[in-house]
């Protein structure tokens, strides 16, 4: 389980894995918690994978129109949602979600379908974003930090990795 209170002023949200899945909730204006959005790890349609949350947290947006959620998983991966508004919505108070970026925490940047049948697995275990919610910081099984920015074509690059030893 892991639970994020979004960082920004407004209607208070958050966001909670719970096993295989990823849920939004927001109060809304009668004071009251509803679930917003749904996102799930691996195949959306289907949950026998085997792959958990293990993390999430929520960025700052300082005053971007939009805002991220990454997720960690025991897989060893890392998704990055965009999360905004849904205007069509708005007196429901919806988020619509948009998977940007789906990435293996290995910073040769390997395939992912390529990295998973060689074996690296490497759980993330947690996932934080810096207080200018620009760079996204992992940890897993294999004893490292790595530090992750998205570069300006949006591709995310690994700028350290951060060993215990």
């Amino acid at each position: 389980y892991s639970i994020c209170w979004c960082p920004d002023r407004g209607p208070s949200s958050l966001v909670v894995g719970v096993g295989p899945i990823v849920k939004i909730y927001r109060k809304d204006s009668n004071g009251k918690w509803a679930q917003t959005e749904i996102m799930r790890c691996g195949d959306e349609k289907d949950d026998k994978s085997g792959e958990l949350v293990t993390d999430v947290s929520w960025s700052p947006s300082f005053g971007r129109a939009a805002q991220f959620i990454a997720v960690g998983s025991t897989f060893g991966k890392i998704r990055i949602y965009k999360i905004f508004d849904d205007i069509s919505k708005s007196k429901t108070g919806q988020y619509k979600k948009e998977l940007i970026v789906e990435f293996l925490n290995d910073e040769n940047k390997r395939d992912i379908m390529e990295g998973l049948q060689r074996g690296s697995r490497n759980a993330v275990w947690k996932v934080d974003w810096n207080a200018m919610g620009n760079v996204l910081s992992c940890c897993s099984d294999d004893g490292c930090v790595r530090l992750w920015k998205a570069g300006y074509l949006g591709d995310w690059m690994c700028l350290a990795v951060l060993k215990s030893e």
